[in-house]
This record gives C-alpha cells, structure tokens and sequence, in this order.
C-alpha cells in the first residue's frame, strides 16, 4: 500500500514538472539543424534513484529552454533501469511529454537494460515506425546530414549486437550514399559488427554510442567514434547538442555533473575531482566536417613511376606508368607488391580491363614471395575481374567481380553470399562495369576482416582473416589492366600475434622474371633445350652445347639469401649406382665391406654456388635427401665434421612431380640449406670456399642410342629470388 501511495506522489510531482515545462513550450520554433543526444536515462520510479529522474528533467527542460529548440532529440539506450520494467517506460512517457507537447520529435534506441514487449505495451507507435521488423530501427533526417539509431540490445547480455536484418537494411540505407550520415546504438563500435561497412562508406561521418556514460572521442577501427554522458546515472552526466551546418556538425557537451558510483549524499562528501571534471569537460566539442576530402588518405602511386613497389617473379615491363595510369600487360602472371606491409586501412582504387573477359585482383596481407611452385602468394584476393569473364562454374565456385577469398594457406571466415563450394564471399549484387570503363573499389581491412565496396556500395565481406598484417599486391594475370588513384589510409594497429603477420621479404630481388631467360647465360650451342614455359624454365636434359651445359647467373654473388622452386618432372632412368648414405657422409656398406648399391628411379640436378660445382646444392632421388653437397661430401681432403655437416639430417623432398623450395643462405664460408622450411644443413663451415661467384642451374645425364645412360636432370624451376646481405655469418646449428 505504501508502494502505490509513493508511485501516485512521484507521479503527481511529475504531472507538475509537466505542466510547467509545458509552459515553457509556447511560441519557440524548431531548429531541424539543431539535434540533442541524450544516453542511459535509467529511468525508474524507485526512490532511491531520484537523481536518475532529475538528471533527465533537467536535460529536457535545458534543451526545451533553448530558443530555437531542436527539433529532434535521441535516446541512445538504456531507458530503463530495471531490465524493462513496465512502470520504468511509464515514467518515461511521463517524462518525455513536455517534448512530445512542444513538437520536438524524439527517437530511441535499446540498450542492455531495455526490453522490447514492455516498451512497445507503452509506446505502441515506435513498433510501428521501426524501419526493422521486431527492433527499434530509426532514420532521423534533417537539412545537412542524418542520423541512424540502431537496436543493439540482446535482452540479456550486458554486451550487445546486431542482428542479420538490421546489417542488411544498414547496408542498403548506406548503398551510394553521398549526403553525411552518423551512424549509432547503445553499445560501442566493436561489439556491432558494422566497423568495416561504416569505414568503407565515405559518407559516414561517425558512430555515436552511450552504455560507458563517459564523453570520449576517439578512432576506433577507421570510424571516428562518440561515446555519451549519461543523463543522471553516473560518470560524466548531462547531454549534447548538435549543431548542423553545411561544412560541418558541431557536437558540444553540456555536462552537468560528475560522480561516481552515485551521487553524494551531501555537499562535503563530493570529491574535489567530480567537480574539476565536471568543469574542464563541460562545453567540449568534437568538430566533425561534412565537406571536402576524408582525412588521413595518402596516395600509394605517385603517378609517375613506381617507387614503393616491387616486382614479384615478373618481368621489368609486365608492370609501367603511362599517362599517370600503373598498367599490367599481363605477361606473365604474377604480382607487384607494395614496399611495406599493411596492418589495418582502407584502401582507394579505380581499374578498367582493355578487354572483355580480363582478369586481375588486389591481394591483400600477403607474403612478400609467392608460395612454393605458384606465382601468388599467401594472402587474401580481392577478385577484379571484367563481366565479360565466362568459364565453366560461374557463380559456383567464381562470379563475375568482387569476389573475396584466401589463397594458398590463408585463412578467412567467408560470409554473406557464400559460394556454393563454401570457399569464397561472393558479391551480394554484380555492379562492375565492362571493359573499357573504369570501376572504383574501396576495401576497408580491418582487424582480419573486410568489406568491399564495389562503385559506391559495399557488396562482399569477409572475416577472422590470417594473416591480417601483410603486403598489398596487384595482380597480373592474362591481359591488360590499368590501375589509377590509388590512396590508402592507414589505421591504428590491434597488435596481431606473430603468426597473423605475413612473412617479409625485404630487399629479395628476382633472378628469373617468369617470361625469358634475360639475366642468365644460356650455353651458347643449347638449341633451345633450356626454354621457359608458362612463366618457368623448363629442362629437359639434352642441351646441345658442345661445352658447359649448365645455365649460369650472368651476376656474381658473394654473402646472400637464395630462394629457388624446383620439382622433377619424371624419372624414366632407374640409377642402378645410387647408395645410402650415413650421417658422417660416408657409403652405406654390407656385411662384406663393400658399399652397397641401389637402384632407384633417378634424376639429378642442383644449384651451383660462388662459380663452382662442386659446391653444389644437390636434387636427386637418393634416400638421404635433397640438399646434400655431393662436391664437397666425397673430397676426402675435407675434415671430417664437414662432410658430415653437408649431409642432410633428414630427407624433406615433396614426391616426384611435386614442387619444392630451397632457402640457401651464404654467410662466409658458411652455408645453411632449408627444403620446404625444414634444416637439411642446418650451418656449416666449408674451407676454401670461394669468396664471390655466379649461381647455376645444373645440367645432368647422357642419352645412348636415344637411351638415358645416366640420371637426366628433367626439371622445372621457377620463383627464384636472391637477397644480397652483409649480415653478421650464419652460426652453425
């Protein structure tokens, strides 16, 4: 009985609040560029939390005080204390009155402590309004620029989200916008799962929260962001009043207290802080500009050549600069990365196809050097293909433009339209223009996750990608592409762990450029028996050479870093001489001391080192492995420990046919050899090695009567790429 007799009194106070607010509204206009944000009102009828209510009548009789008013005010969330009580949004009702008597228009959003069925028992025509279904979705417009106010309540958790159709309807309010929009809910940015899409829409200005009751601005994942004060719960309290124009929206704070984690109960038991607080931040502004160009874009392409970039097992002319345009012939595929890694940013571009069915892409997060036998490499593809491209499986396992997708060993959470073999982000809608006109892309890489927005709607996204720090690349691919207006903007780091970083390839140049065999000494006599076909350099054992039939570097190389991709083709000759060799790099023998031979399906060939085969870096089929300096193990002259040492410790080959990759790296006289990332030398001190010399590819085998009559060198080789390093010598492990 007591209960309602003071819920009747509060009432009745309330009434009387109402009616003198009331009186207050007569006569003054509305200003539509004029809009207050009000967060976490917390209103209840409990008296021992007045200070919520006259927190709140404090802020509408301020903003109904002003001459002109605004009008629009929004509710950021959190209109209720009590998980949704009833009687909470009945004293809301009350307490929003004199704004509905007054003619200023309001609008809500849900916070955590909200409840959808008993808001809507209440105020029936905001579930009518809402532009979703089922939520509380607004879209506030006035002269200069709009405003968003999302449902991010989940009705239990204290954190909160966004479901399906509020993303797609904010994808398609956002779809080629060009007038200036804020964006905002109750919780902050990085629990809605909308960082990229707003990033990635240049006519969004911001994202406005509440739910932390603090004013704070600040860059959040490339959104400028604006956290709230609460009208009279705790923390900073009071409000904002935005102020539209034009050029720009001014937010400035009207804070009125400070406490923490409630009022105090009398004057001396406030702290000195609450007060200074309270002073130093009252009239703050965050100054947003809603003209001219976004801030913090710089161009990746200076227009005139292509410093920052650098080739990847491609051709000097496969990428140039014509006319203020980077172009790719497309011949032969491969890549153009960029000097440096990038983390989290977005990235600006415009590109056409000179003709139909052309294909190209931006690879983003990627690692310097293409994975072993490829010409890509790991990392996360942003398809840029022309409409006119038509092979079999078109949208089953590609579509026409946009498409999303990791390549070799990436990984990345695929979403939205999903291609019907569950590997790629398809596009929602296919928005490319054919050949010749030019496309405009704008990727916002965030976080390992990604939004593409193809001619000024954002149509693919993507998530959890790893790496998400890397390289960036364009793609040659078949024919040509032109790329202009390239500009990046760059974005604080969220630390990623070593293994979300992509591996660098700082200073490693190419020695094969994937179309000729410019840079290399062909045996004069060959006959065309060292060739390169479709982008690798093709053996096939019979070079008619009368002298050496090696394929030499026309450069001599002295302390380096070596990557080459090799694999053997076949082995039509069976080796009845091969043997097992021990650890000590001596011959395998039987019970009766004789070596013991065997015979095996057998090709050979190697990298020479420093001008001399006989430090040569073996491929054969033996059971010890690839990697083994056959030279330098059976020169009895060597000592011991170093024979030993130019035995492989284990055997890392790929099977026949299957490509593999040599990291050979010379410090001194120290050599370190790694197959397919595994230590088969781990370090080894060799004498006499010679100081400098150029690097070759091995010839090896004869033909008798049209009959191999040795090991023939049937090999491909590709990706082969150098470092020249005056680094401190490699210890031997």
């Amino acid at each position: 009985m007591n209960t309602m007799l003071s819920k009747t009194r509060l009432l009745a106070v309330a009434l009387a609040m109402l009616g003198a607010l009331t009186a207050l509204a007569a006569d003054i206009p509305l200003d539509p560029n004029l809009v207050a944000l009000f967060a976490d009102l917390h209103v209840t009828m409990d008296n021992k939390n007045q200070h919520q209510r006259a927190g709140l009548e404090r802020c509408v009789r301020e903003v109904l005080a002003l001459n002109p008013r605004p009008a629009n005010v929004l509710f950021y969330g959190d209109l209720s204390i009590d998980r949704g009580a009833t009687n909470d949004y009945r004293m809301l009702k009350t307490l929003v009155k004199p704004l509905d008597d007054a003619g200023v228009r309001w609008h809500a959003a849900f916070g955590n402590h909200d409840r959808r069925a008993p808001f809507f028992a209440i105020f029936p025509e905001c579930a009518a309004a809402s532009l979703v279904p089922d939520r509380l979705v607004s879209l506030v417009e006035t002269p200069h620029a709009d405003f968003v106010l999302l449902d991010s309540c989940l009705e239990g958790p204290v954190h909160g989200g966004l479901d399906d159709a509020q993303r797609a309807w904010l994808r398609t309010v956002l779809s080629g916008r060009s007038k200036p929009v804020f964006v905002g809910a109750h919780h902050p940015l990085h629990e809605t799962g909308i960082a990229t899409l707003l990033a990635a829409t240049p006519a969004c200005k911001g994202y406005v929260y509440g739910h932390n009751h603090n004013w704070l601005q600040q860059e959040t994942s490339g959104v400028q962001t604006l956290c709230l004060p609460s009208t009279g719960h705790w923390g900073d309290i009071g409000y904002v009043l935005v102020r539209l124009s034009a050029d720009e929206a001014v937010f400035s704070l009207k804070q009125h207290d400070y406490y923490t984690p409630r009022p105090a109960a009398t004057p001396e038991q406030a702290k000195p802080e609450w007060a200074a607080r309270a002073k130093r931040n009252d009239g703050s502004q965050w100054r947003v500009p809603l003209k001219g160009e976004e801030s913090g874009f710089v161009p990746l392409f200076n227009g005139r050549d292509l410093t920052g970039w650098v080739p990847c097992s491609i051709a000097p002319e496969t990428f140039f600069v014509r006319d203020g345009l980077i172009i790719t012939t497309g011949d032969p595929i491969g890549t153009l990365r960029t000097e440096k890694m990038y983390e989290n940013f977005i990235i600006d571009f415009e590109w056409r196809h000179m003709k139909s069915g052309g294909n190209s892409g931006l690879f983003i997060w990627a690692d310097a050097l293409p994975v072993a036998g490829s010409p890509f490499s790991r990392g996360i593809e942003i398809q840029v293909l022309d409409p006119g491209f038509n092979v079999k499986g078109k949208n089953e396992w590609y579509s026409t433009h946009g498409d999303v997708f990791a390549v070799n060993g990436a990984k990345l959470t695929v979403a939205g339209r999903i291609s019907p073999n569950g590997q790629r982000s398809f596009p929602a809608e296919e928005r490319t223009r054919p050949s010749p006109e030019w496309n405009h892309y704008r990727v916002a890489a965030i976080n390992g996750d990604i939004s593409l927005s193809v001619n000024g709607k954002e149509v693919t996204i993507a998530y959890g990608a790893s790496p998400r720090k890397g390289y960036l690349m364009l793609e040659s691919e078949g024919s040509e592409c032109q790329f202009r207006n390239i500009r990046i903007k760059e974005l604080p780091s969220t630390q990623p762990k070593p293994e979300e970083i992509a591996r660098e390839g700082d200073g490693f140049v190419p020695l094969f450029n994937g179309v000729d065999l410019r840079g290399w000494k062909v045996p004069e006599g060959d006959n065309g028996h060292w060739k390169v076909i479709d982008g690798v350099i093709d053996y096939d054992a019979r070079s008619e050479a009368a002298g050496d039939k090696n394929l030499w570097s026309q450069q001599a190389f002295k302390d380096f870093d070596l990557v080459v991709d090799w694999r053997i083709k076949e082995t039509p000759y069976t080796n009845p001489n091969a043997r097992s060799i021990l650890p000590d790099g001596s011959d395998e023998k039987g019970p009766d001391g004789k070596v013991i031979a065997l015979a095996i399906p057998d090709s050979d060939s190697g990298v020479f080192l420093r001008g001399s085969g006989k430090y040569q870096v073996n491929i054969w089929c033996w059971p010890i492995g690839s990697g083994e300096m056959y030279g330098v193990r059976l020169d009895r002259a060597m000592p011991p420990e170093v024979r030993a040492g130019v035995t492989p410790k284990l055997k890392a080959d790929n099977p026949v046919g299957k490509w593999n990759r040599f990291e050979i790296a010379m410090r001194g006289n120290t050599v370190r050899v790694l197959l397919n990332g595994k230590a088969v030398l781990p370090g080894v001190a060799i004498p006499n090695l010679p100081e400098s010399g150029p690097i070759a590819l091995q010839h090896h085998g004869s033909m008798q009567d049209g009959v191999w009559n040795s090991p023939p060198s049937l090999m491909q080789f590709r990706n082969i790429f150098i470092r020249e390093t005056s680094l401190q010598p490699l210890k031997e492990e």
